[in-house]
């Protein structure tokens, strides 16, 4: 990236799952803020402060005195801390979060209501319709909501790279989550939902039938989560090697190299557990099937209504003669975008950062 000057200099800091790009004074700063946010990732459970203890969190003032140092005009993250968004009020820091996820619908789907005002962020940002067209009912003086194109969309989708790895009619990419193994950190839901801790039993019973696995090559896609932590990684490879033994034909490696939009059109069909992936593959008119019955029965059953309804998603299937009549059905759709193809929202973005 090519700077004009140190003003418009950008530094990048990771905690947790997130990314806070600061436009501020210059590069002087750049070194001691990444260390600092390895720092905050370690330290973030420990000093921690919930109920009405937050304010006087030790991590609260640590994100002042970044802010102040860096004097940025915006602050933007993905999951941003709650002291993030209490230093940027306190320091009158324009604060954006971009929302981590799609399809989101519900009275309170990101639990808004049991939070102070102070620890939330004050402009929110939607890449899908349903998602802003729900959120945008709680707009208030405390949060402003954005809509704005997905990246995605700006790209040529006829001209993707293809998948030449694989050698059956059908291409079936099957993305993966973390959560079920056991590491669902608090999200008591998806326990038992996959028993091998990765895919339900019966999606491995279907790749387990000869008849069905010579038509299909079945590549996995790790999550995010799972391709940057060594030991989720390690437990998901150990799973995948458990199938090959079985005589599954896997492949992963040319799925797990590149962005998702670079070789999504190339897939016949996506299965997931629940994973947000499916609006992305979407875009390309894949359709998807999933697997965790939070979707019909549970906890979840509020999220990607409109792909269910537009026949692009199936929800929470369990029976192995529902999935093989999935995948002996197959057609693409027509590309599907996420919201309304103009640029007018990063247009009012950028004029209230300016």
């Amino acid at each position: 990236m090519d700077y004009p000057s140190q003003q418009y200099a950008v530094a990048s800091i990771r905690f947790k799952c997130t990314e806070i790009i600061v436009g501020g004074k210059g590069f002087g700063l750049l070194t001691n803020i990444l260390m600092l946010g390895r720092f905050l990732h370690r330290i973030h459970r420990i000093l921690s402060v919930r109920k009405n203890g937050y304010k006087n969190s030790p991590l609260r003032h640590i994100y002042e005195a970044i802010i102040s140092a860096a004097e940025p005009r915006a602050v933007i993250a993905v999951e941003g801390s709650q002291y993030l968004a209490l230093a940027c009020r306190n320091s009158n820091t324009r604060h954006f979060e971009l929302l981590h996820g799609y399809g989101f619908s519900g009275k309170d789907p990101w639990g808004w209501k049991y939070v102070s005002p102070d620890l939330l962020a004050q402009n929110v940002v939607a890449f899908d319709q349903l998602t802003y067209e729900t959120l945008k009912q709680k707009e208030n003086s405390y949060i402003r909501i954005w809509k704005a194109v997905h990246p995605y969309t700006y790209l040529n989708r006829e001209t993707t790279c293809s998948i030449t790895e694989g050698t059956r009619k059908k291409k079936i990419l099957i993305t993966l989550q973390w959560g079920y193994n056991g590491d669902s950190d608090g999200f008591n839901e998806l326990n038992n939902k996959a028993s091998n801790g990765f895919l339900a039993d019966q999606l491995v019973e279907v790749m387990k039938d000869r008849n069905v696995n010579d038509c299909y090559d079945w590549y996995i896609r790790f999550h995010p989560i799972q391709n940057r932590d060594p030991k989720r990684k390690r437990e998901a490879s150990k799973f995948l090697n458990s199938l090959r033994k079985q005589n599954i034909a896997i492949i992963t490696d040319s799925v797990n190299d590149v962005p998702l939009q670079e070789i999504a059109s190339s897939f016949d069909g996506h299965i997931t557990m629940s994973s947000c992936s499916c609006y992305e593959m979407a875009l390309y008119g894949v359709k998807t099937l999933t697997l965790d019955t939070n979707l019909t029965t549970g906890r979840y059953t509020d999220l990607y209504i409109d792909l269910s309804a537009e026949g692009y998603l199936e929800r929470g299937v369990t029976k192995v003669s529902d999935i093989k009549k999935w995948l002996t059905s197959l057609s693409k759709a027509k590309f599907r975008n996420m919201i309304s193809d103009d640029e007018s929202g990063y247009i009012d973005i950028a004029k209230l950062i300016v």
